[in-house]
């Protein structure tokens, strides 16, 4: 019997238009975006003009700076692989482990300020002894200007070795293992079901959600330079507990996990 296909989220996606494009700039959005920033560097501080920029990057979309958008899609054989390694600069990049599938599929949405801008950056697709590598590759430095949202849906025995963004939010749901989850700018959401080897989970600016098994046994660290560290229902035996850095361990312990941000909260819950 042939496989269900697995249908990814649907979105409003507009076609790429047959209207000028008007070049490669950065145009009058993006400038006083960069003006904004800028002054809010000078105002609120670094910690205040990164919160200021979240928000309005968060609305580039209704200021129509992403005028251009184009589906990506690609379906992979699961057993030619027994790892992932998911990159990406700018947009997020979401994770989901599902049983009973023998298909990877890879959907993604390319948006870009300029119709040019399309034809600057791509997935890249590439095996490195059995590791399936997603890398969005951008042809040259004004990445600004482009964006790309990584759906990866994959049998959840693939070990995830490593999820990442520079700008954008990260999640990483109903996988067995994993190793490294990391962004520069965004929020990360991880489930945690096992911890079979050392794991980190991190951002620079942004919160960070981690829902794990109360029954594993593990070694926890977590740290926030700005923002508040919550263990909700979480039993863990605490070895230190201050503001800014809780650590402790999982029933016997084991391997680390690392949770850490600079400006962001933590937030440990239990995995049900």
């Amino acid at each position: 019997m042939s496989e269900e296909p697995w249908i990814p989220p649907s979105r409003d996606v507009q076609s790429s238009q047959s209207v000028p494009a008007g070049g490669k700039g950065l145009g009058s959005t993006a400038i006083a975006i960069i003006v904004v920033v800028v002054a809010a560097v000078v105002i609120l501080g670094s910690v205040g003009a990164y919160l200021l920029f979240r928000e309005l990057a968060d609305d580039l979309d209704d200021f129509g700076f992403y005028k251009y958008t184009e589906p990506v899609a690609h379906e992979l054989p699961a057993e030619s692989y027994t790892a992932v390694e998911v990159s990406n600069v700018n947009g997020y990049v979401s994770i989901i482990g599902i049983d009973d599938t023998a298909i990877i599929y890879v959907d993604g949405l390319k948006r870009a300020h300029t119709e040019v801008d399309l034809d600057d950056f791509d997935l890249s697709i590439t095996e490195d002894e059995g590791v399936l590598i997603l890398e969005v590759i951008h042809e040259d430095d004004n990445a600004l200007n482009e964006a790309m949202d990584l759906d990866v849906v994959l049998p959840s025995d693939l070990l995830v070795l490593n999820a990442a963004s520079v700008n954008g939010d990260v999640e990483v749901l109903g996988m067995d293992s994993v190793t490294d989850v990391r962004t520069t700018n965004g929020d990360l959401t991880v489930e945690v079901s096992s911890v079979d080897m050392d794991m980190s989970i991190s951002s620079t600016n942004g919160d960070i959600e981690v829902h794990i098994l109360t029954s594993l046994d593990a070694t926890i660290s977590m740290t926030t330079t700005n923002g508040v560290i919550s263990l909700n229902d979480v039993p863990m035996d605490l070895t230190e507990d201050e503001s800014d850095y809780v650590s402790g361990t999982l029933n016997s312990g084991g391997y680390e996990l690392e949770i850490e941000t600079a400006n962001g909260n933590i937030d440990l819950r239990t995995l049900v």
